[in-house]
């Protein structure tokens, strides 16, 4: 259950992102255009997932927080300006703080919590 926690995060982080950046540049909030905008980062996401599965990491680790992040943003933008999406380096950043908060920060978080709830050893 856990595990699957932590997919979720990211997706929702994704989701979030698309939803409030269309509706601060006044977009419409259509399924299709919301798909349009999020799946390069949907991708960049599932290809942070396949990473760290390949590499054995867990998917509750901070590192795997930083992982997604950084795939979710480079893949997402680069997959933006192949397809005619286009990026600005303001987007850029906002993207990388955004995700950086979602993503990466409920991993500190959990990581955090966790080591308080341990039993411990004396």
């Amino acid at each position: 259950m856990k595990k699957i926690a932590f997919y979720l995060i990211d997706l929702i982080a994704v989701l979030s992102f698309v939803i409030i950046g269309r509706s601060a540049h006044g977009h419409t909030d259509s399924l299709l255009g919301i798909w349009r905008t999020s799946w390069p980062f949907l991708v960049g996401a599932i290809l942070g997932w396949l990473l760290l599965a390949v590499r054995k990491h867990s998917i509750s680790s901070v590192f795997a927080g930083i992982t997604v992040t950084i795939t979710v943003v480079i893949v997402g933008m680069v997959i933006r300006v192949v397809v005619g999406q286009g990026t600005a380096l303001g987007f850029i950043g906002v993207s990388i703080a955004y995700f950086t908060l979602t993503s990466t920060l409920a991993r500190i978080v959990y990581f955090f919590y966790s080591r308080k709830l341990r039993p411990h050893l004396t």
